[in-house]
């Protein structure tokens, strides 16, 4: 199963919500507006909105229009005339056939004038980031865009159909409440300081450097290309120098999941150089762990390969992406 990215709503949540108790509490805040019970309607809105990223059932449009209607009734009863018109105007994109009943808001309501002064016109809308699994459903609807300057409700759905998270949003960037398909983007830089030994006898731990180019070839594969070279001190004669010895890998890696902390392995083509500057072809098999899942994460792995003769390397890096 997929790492699951729970936002900080749902982990206050003792139990799933139900599509009926959301669907009370709409109606709730209706009979409150009737009565003109302040406190009844928002206490109403404070439950809808602990409930919605608590449910553990799809929503239809109609529903999601509720929500966003109630949103904006509370705001304007609260005198928060511009914020209530972002609600209202986020709702009749979502339902614009829809007409407030006469026995909520009567015809010379304020409210009213409020809610029909708007026009419905198709919102501005950004692209949304691919999940890793499933597919997601924004206002009640299948999509991969959410309106760019308006409220809006997605849901996530898993390989198998379930609703793992509802969320309200616009989000922060980066802070998508599902995982991503590409996480850091796709392409990826990542500079790391190596250690290497030596398999068949002790000698001379050697240290070095290593820069890597991993590009997305689609799914959890990219393809990892790079440069090195090892610092190595010698004794001749006496004397002690540090050699380097120049390298360039090409291969590619596997993601083994979409955790915060993710697993991978992989293999390379390995060519270096040696005491006479002969090229050296080799190969390397490695494994490891990404702690990150942001523009900057860290790396941590363990390559065995052979060149010229077999080797033990650590690597630990930094590195960034898109």
């Amino acid at each position: 199963m997929l790492w699951l990215l729970l936002n900080s709503a749902w982990a206050t949540c003792p139990s799933p919500a139900t599509f009926q108790s959301l669907s009370q509490s709409l109606v709730q805040a209706e009979q409150a507006f009737r009565r003109s019970d302040r406190g009844a309607l928002e206490a109403a809105e404070a439950e809808a909105e602990r409930q919605l990223p608590c449910l553990d059932g799809p929503l239809r449009p109609s529903d999601v229009a509720s929500f966003m209607r109630l949103k904006g009734i509370a705001l304007f009863v609260r005198k928060e005339r511009d914020a209530a018109t972002v609600w209202f105007e986020a709702a009749r994109s979502v339902e614009p056939s829809y007409n407030l009943p006469e026995a909520l808001i009567p015809e010379r309501h304020p409210l009213r004038r409020a809610f029909e002064a708007i026009e419905v016109s198709e919102p501005a809308s950004d692209r949304l980031p691919e999940p890793a699994e499933g597919w997601l459903e924004v206002n009640g609807r299948p999509a991969d865009e959410v309106p760019a300057e308006l409220p809006w409700i997605l849901q996530w759905r898993d390989g198998s159909g379930r609703i793992r998270t509802t969320s309200l949003g616009p989000v922060d960037s980066g802070r998508w409440p599902y995982p991503l398909r590409y996480v850091r983007g796709r392409w990826q830089i990542v500079t790391s300081g190596v250690v290497q030994a030596a398999m068949a006898e002790l000698g001379p731990v050697r240290s070095g450097l290593t820069a890597r180019a991993l590009i997305e070839a689609g799914g959890r594969f990219a393809v990892d290309a790079g440069l090195r070279t090892l610092f190595t001190s010698i004794s001749a004669e006496a004397a002690s120098e540090v050699r380097f010895i120049p390298g360039a890998h090409l291969g590619g890696r596997v993601w083994l999941g979409q955790q915060t902390v993710q697993p991978f392995v992989g293999a390379l083509a390995l060519l270096t150089s040696h005491a006479e500057q002969a090229a050296a072809p080799g190969g390397v098999a490695f494994g490891g762990i990404r702690f990150g899942r942001t523009s900057f994460f860290v790396d941590a792995g363990v390559e065995a390969g052979y060149s010229r003769d077999g080797f033990v390397q650590l690597d630990v890096g930094v590195g960034f992406g898109r």
